[in-house]
């Protein structure tokens, strides 16, 4: 196996990841923000070429979204769910059910 010294560690890569999805997020968040404040202001303050970089992020990141009506529900989550609705706000023991 060929090794090389400059290449990053995992650990790195992994940091630089989180840091640059922080960092859009952040930038989304501050211009949701004006833009609630202000509608009008949305046509000058977002900048194509940003929208561009974080939708290409995302697509090269293998982000997608399933629209809720075609979303299939756990065995987990329909335990969750039913587990709220038995409990109805009240602490209930965690047995399974016979």
């Amino acid at each position: 196996m060929a090794y090389n010294k400059n290449a990053a560690t995992e650990d790195t890569v992994g940091y630089l990841h989180g840091a640059l999805t922080n960092l859009f997020k952040a930038k989304l968040d501050a211009l949701l923000a004006l833009i609630e404040e202000d509608p009008a202001a949305a046509a000058f303050i977002i900048q194509g070429k940003d929208l561009q970089v974080i939708a290409k992020w995302i697509e090269t990141n293998g982000i997608t979204a399933t629209p809720a009506d075609e979303q299939k529900a756990s065995e987990l989550t329909n335990q969750i769910r039913a587990l709220r609705e038995r409990s109805k706000g009240h602490v209930i023991p965690f047995t399974k059910e016979a």
